[in-house]
């Protein structure tokens, strides 16, 4: 069996971490973007459709936005694997987000002498101390 290397983390300064910290998106495609986001910005749902129809994503007539009932039907039109496929990835997705919420819940133990637990509660900000600690 083979042990990986350990890793030394370096100690960072804030400013040095936000240094490192690289674009969400590069700057070669943002220059490709910024005129379609400033067209849509000005014209609106005529731009996005003009651009999708463009780009190969939107026929020409078709509607922007589908509504539930035409969801429906296309999801009823496909054949049954692929239907099936898509309700098993749904299932799963339920699922996984359900665990997560439920991960989420105040908690309150008794222990002798009162109580102890957590509880989640939305913060505007929030720090972190750690005095002396290396890592």
């Amino acid at each position: 069996m083979s042990l990986a290397r350990p890793v030394k983390l370096a100690r960072l300064t804030p400013e040095q971490a936000l240094a490192r910290r690289g674009a969400p998106v590069d700057e070669a495609t943002l220059a490709q973007v910024a005129p379609i986001v400033a067209d849509v910005r000005r014209r609106g749902d005529a731009a996005v459709r003009a651009h999708a129809q463009r780009l190969g994503d939107l026929d020409e007539g078709a509607p922007l936005v589908i509504a539930r009932d035409g969801l429906v039907a296309a999801l009823e039109r496909l054949p049954i694997e692929q239907h099936q496929l898509l309700e098993r990835t749904a299932a799963r997705i339920r699922a996984f987000a359900q665990a997560q919420r439920d991960a989420l819940r105040d908690v309150v133990l008794p222990i002798q002498g009162g109580s102890t637990g957590h509880r989640f509660e939305p913060l505007a900000r929030a720090g972190c101390y750690a005095p002396g600690g290396r890592h």
